[in-house]
């Protein structure tokens, strides 16, 4: 008799390896191990991505604060002030803020109700040239914030002084410094990450606070980028 190749004991070996229980094991180990350094990988990425979104909103506000002038935010005090001059200057350059990056949803000034440090109000918003846009009878200046073309709740406009019902706590944590929420939070006008800045005074006081909102899918866009390769 012939002696059995040695590449045909091993493939023998490797059969009958496959076929047996213990390769079951084994490549359900490794399965799971791979599952887990995938999953590692993608939420070490999810938090990478949502740093560079925190960061990015913040250095956007801080730059963009210094383009207010303190004398015309303390000028929008009343509902009918947004006829006023200083509010066409100040919601244009929030407009302006807004359109030179596509990241950006939404950008506003707000700041603490005089009196009650424990509320805030709107002073202007870049969407809100006409805060009666959506509720007047000329249905060609209506705004779709939320751009789903249903003009409703998640639509409504600003003017100033108007009270802002659900600032997160970072809101008033942004007068102490520039500062971004932790994560994302959610109120009548979509789920974001927001970035702070304060807006002050010759004298350093601050007088409002700049927020710049990211929408949350941004963050599908930045995962879906980072793990395109694989």
């Amino acid at each position: 008799s012939y002696p059995i190749p040695v590449s045909t004991r091993i493939g023998s070996r490797f059969r009958n390896f496959i076929l047996s229980k213990k390769s079951v094991v084994t490549f359900s180990f490794f399965a799971l191990l791979s599952a887990a350094i995938t999953l590692g990988l993608f939420l070490n990425a999810e938090y990478l991505n949502l740093q560079r979104m925190r960061e990015k909103a913040v250095s956007i506000a801080s730059t963009g604060a210094l383009h207010f002038n303190a004398d015309d935010l303390n000028r929008l005090n009343k509902e009918s002030d947004w006829q006023s001059p200083e509010w066409a200057k100040v919601v244009h350059t929030l407009a302006l803020i807004r359109r030179q990056d596509t990241d950006i949803y939404f950008a506003y000034i707000i700041r603490r109700v005089p009196g009650n440090p424990n509320a805030m109000e709107f002073v202007a918003d870049s969407h809100s040239i006409n805060p009666y846009a959506n509720t007047d009878d000329d249905p060609s200046n209506d705004v779709d914030l939320n751009q789903n073309a249903i003009y409703d709740g998640p639509d409504v406009l600003q003017w100033p002084g108007q009270v802002y019902e659900t600032p997160p706590k970072t809101a008033f944590q942004a007068y102490e410094g520039p500062i971004a929420t932790s994560s994302f939070y959610e109120d009548q006008w979509g789920k974001f990450v927001s970035g702070y800045s304060p807006i002050r005074d010759n004298d350093g006081k601050v007088v409002a606070v700049l927020a710049i909102d990211i929408l949350s899918t941004k963050l599908d866009e930045l995962n879906a980028e980072t793990f395109s390769p694989f």
